[in-house]
């Protein structure tokens, strides 16, 4: 028979911890005055207690670094995860940068546009403004053709009239009815509109 304290230290625990695997275990010992006995039946049921407890901690250990390796490898996961986020997120920020220059690109293109339509208005307006000028002097440039031919008909039946007249006058007549220099030098409009 073993006192608690020689179990103790030959399975190298403290006293407490051997008490409460007695109680949790429900190992009967013996009480003899102060101290409590262990028989060798109770050792063995400690000891089988003491290697279930063992190896339930080398499971937790087990799996408490089986855990940890996981927790490492999600916490790469996880950063690896974050860097590609932030990438996206620099990359999106990039592209809506771009597009706001873009926007801005295009905006002073309609602009611009705007400025050239109503500049291609204004052309236009002057282009029929033009041509109604121009239809204008051809009908003045018609109508003085017009007016002209009439004028040099006129001019030419004077002339005709002038050299019959003369022709049926006598020579000495001819000379006192032949019109002065000055009535010669008249231009043919001013004969046309008798100025």
């Amino acid at each position: 028979m073993k006192t608690v304290s020689e179990l103790a230290k030959e399975l190298n625990i403290n006293r407490t911890t051997l008490h409460r695997l007695i109680q949790r275990n429900n190992i009967e010992t013996l009480q003899e005055g102060n101290k409590r006995l262990i028989d060798t039946r109770a050792e063995q049921a400690i000891l089988r207690a003491f290697s279930r407890k063992m190896l339930q901690g080398e499971t937790l250990q087990s799996n408490n670094k089986s855990l940890q390796q996981c927790n490492v490898a999600q916490t790469e996961q996880l950063a690896s995860k974050d860097k590609i986020i932030d990438s996206l997120q620099a990359q999106l920020t990039d592209k809506e940068n771009q597009i706001s220059l873009l926007q801005s690109q295009l905006d002073s293109l309609k602009v611009q546009l705007t400025d050239r339509d109503k500049t291609v208005e204004r052309l236009e307006q002057d282009k029929a403004k033009l041509n109604d000028r121009l239809d204008k002097a051809e009908t003045n440039i018609s109508n003085l053709t017009t007016a002209l031919t009439a004028a040099q008909a006129l001019h030419g039946m004077d002339k005709q009239q002038a050299v019959i007249e003369v022709n049926e006058q006598p020579v000495e007549n001819q000379e006192m009815t032949q019109p002065e220099p000055e009535q010669k030098k008249r231009s043919l409009f001013s004969r046309i509109f008798k100025r």
